[in-house]
C-alpha cells in the first residue's frame, strides 16, 4: 500500500511491527470487524469486497465439514473441539495466490479448524514444484484454479507418471476458472483415490454451486448442483423455473458481503433485493436445467453479439482446449463491419505442438454452432493469464489487435 493509510477497519502492519508492545494493545474484536478480499480481476481491475467477520467466520467453519456444531464464541472452545477430533488436522497445499479468494478462503477455513497450510516459494506456476511439495509435505488437499493450473499439473504427471508418490493426496479443490471434464478425467487416471471438488463461486458470491467428481463418476464441464440459496433470474429479476431453457443470470443469497470497497455504485448494481431477500448478482449467465442443475455459460460482460447471436467466450474457449495441441485459449469480440462483433480467439499451443487456424476452426465447428466458430484465430507464445489463473482479457485483446493489424498491412 506504500504510504497510503490503511482502511478504518485495519491496522498498519509496519506500525505494529515497529513496536512490539502495540501487539498487546489491540482493540477488542467485534463481529462487525471487517475482512477485505479481492476479486481475481479478469478485466485488469480487481475489486475489494468487504465482509463482516461475524458472518464470514461461522460460514467458513460450516463449509469445512469437519464439525457438526456451530462456531463457538470462545477461542478456547474452538481449540478444545479441534483437539477432540483426531482427523481434523488436514494438510492443505495452496497452489494459487492468496490475494485471490480461492486461496484466501481455503487458508482461512483451514487455519480456523486447526489444519496445516503449505505454501510454495515460487511466484510462478511450476507443476513439478507443486507435485514435489505435495509428496514432501504429505499434503492431503490441493487448491488450484481450474484448467489454468490443472492442465500443466496433469501434463507433468503424463510425462512422468511414476516420479511422485501422491497416494496421500485425497482431495483437489478448485474455483475461479473453468475445470474441464477432460482434464478432471486425466487427473483421476493418476489419482484414482482423489475427490475433485469444483466450486462455482466468486469473491462477492460465495457458495453458488458445486460439482464433485470421483473415479466412480462421470466428470462434466460447467455442470453444477446449485446451493439452496441459488436461483437463476430473468431480465426483470424474476426467478426462472427449471427446464425452460431460458438464459438468465445467476443470483445467490446466503452469506453476503457488505459490498465493494469504496464503490457504492457497483455495490448497488451487484447486490439487490429479490422477493424480500438480498442476493449477489455478479454477472454470470446460466440455464437452470430440468433436473435442477445449473449449466454455466459465462460472464455477461464478455458475451459477444455476433450478427444478433450471443456467443459466450467460455464455451468457445473450452471447445478449443479440447484439441490436443492447445494449451490455453481466450475468446473476445472484435468490432466488425459485417458481424458487429467477430468471434476472435487467441490461442497458446502446447510445447512443440503444431496447429493452424484452419484446423482449429474445423475442430470448433465439430462441437459448436457455426456462428460460435472464431472468424479469426491468433496463435501466440505469450501467457494469457495472470499468476492467479484468471483470464487476462485485456492483454488478450491487445495481442489480437497487434496480430490482426500486422496481418492487414
Amino acid at each position: 500500500m506504500g504510504d497510503a493509510p490503511p482502511p478504518a477497519f485495519a491496522q498498519s502492519y509496519e506500525h505494529l511491527a515497529s513496536d512490539q508492545t502495540l501487539a498487546f494493545a489491540l482493540p477488542p474484536r467485534s463481529p462487525e470487524n471487517q475482512v477485505l478480499a479481492y476479486t481475481g480481476g479478469t478485466t485488469g481491475m480487481p475489486k475489494g469486497v468487504v465482509f463482516q467477520q461475524g458472518e464470514l467466520a461461522p460460514y467458513l467453519w460450516r463449509i469445512s465439514a469437519l464439525f457438526a456444531t456451530e462456531l463457538p464464541a470462545r477461542a478456547a472452545d474452538v481449540a478444545s473441539l479441534i483437539r477432540a477430533k483426531g482427523d481434523a488436522n488436514r494438510r492443505y497445499l495452496i497452489a494459487c495466490p492468496q490475494m485471490h479468494s480461492t486461496g484466501f478462503w481455503v487458508t482461512m477455513w483451514a487455519l480456523l479448524t486447526g489444519s496445516c497450510i503449505i505454501t510454495l516459494s515460487s511466484p510462478s506456476l511450476d507443476p513439478h514444484a507443486i507435485w514435489t511439495a505435495v509428496e514432501r509435505d504429505r499434503a492431503d488437499n490441493l487448491t488450484i484454479v481450474g484448467d489454468p493450473f490443472a492442465r500443466p499439473l496433469v501434463a507433468a504427471l503424463d510425462a512422468e507418471p511414476k516420479r511422485y508418490d501422491l497416494r496421500k493426496l485425497t482431495g483437489i479443490g478448485s474455483s475461479g476458472a473453468m475445470w474441464s471434464a477432460e482434464v478432471k478425467q486425466r487427473l483421476l487416471h493418476h489419482l484414482p483415490q482423489a475427490t475433485l471438488f469444483d466450486a462455482m463461486s466468486s469473491t462477492e458470491s460465495m457458495g453458488v454451486a458445486s460439482a464433485v467428481t470421483t473415479a466412480a463418476t462421470t466428470p462434466a464441464t460447467a455442470g453444477f448442483t446449485p446451493s439452496v440459496d441459488t436461483i437463476v433470474i430473468d431480465e426483470q429479476d424474476r426467478p426462472l423455473p427449471p427446464g425452460t431453457g431460458v438464459i438468465g443470470r445467476l443470483a445467490v443469497g446466503g452469506i453476503q458481503p457488505l459490498g465493494y470497497y469504496k464503490d457504492p455504485e457497483k455495490t448497488a448494481k451487484t447486490f439487490r433485493i429479490i422477493n424480500g431477500k438480498r442476493y449477489s448478482i455478479p454477472g454470470d449467465f446460466a440455464t437452470l436445467e430440468a433436473d435442477g442443475s445449473v449449466k454455466l455459460l459465462g460472464r455477461g460482460s464478455n458475451c459477444i453479439n455476433t450478427a444478433g447471436e450471443k456467443a459466450f467466450p467460455e464455451e468457445v474457449e473450452e471447445a478449443l482446449k479440447t484439441h490436443p495441441a492447445v494449451e490455453d485459449a481466450l475468446v473476445i469480440g472484435v468490432p466488425d463491419a459485417v458481424w458487429g462483433q467477430a468471434v476472435t480467439a487467441i490461442v497458446r499451443l502446447n510445447f512443440d505442438a503444431v496447429a493452424d487456424e484452419k484446423l482449429l476452426r474445423a475442430h470448433v465447428r465439430e462441437r459448436l454452432a457455426a456462428y460460435k466458430v472464431p472468424k479469426r484465430i491468433v496463435i501466440t507464445g505469450e501467457a494469457l493469464r495472470g499468476p492467479n489463473g484468471k483470464a487476462d482479457y485485456k492483454r488478450a485483446t491487445a495481442l489480437a489487435a497487434r496480430a490482426l493489424d500486422s496481418a492487414d498491412v
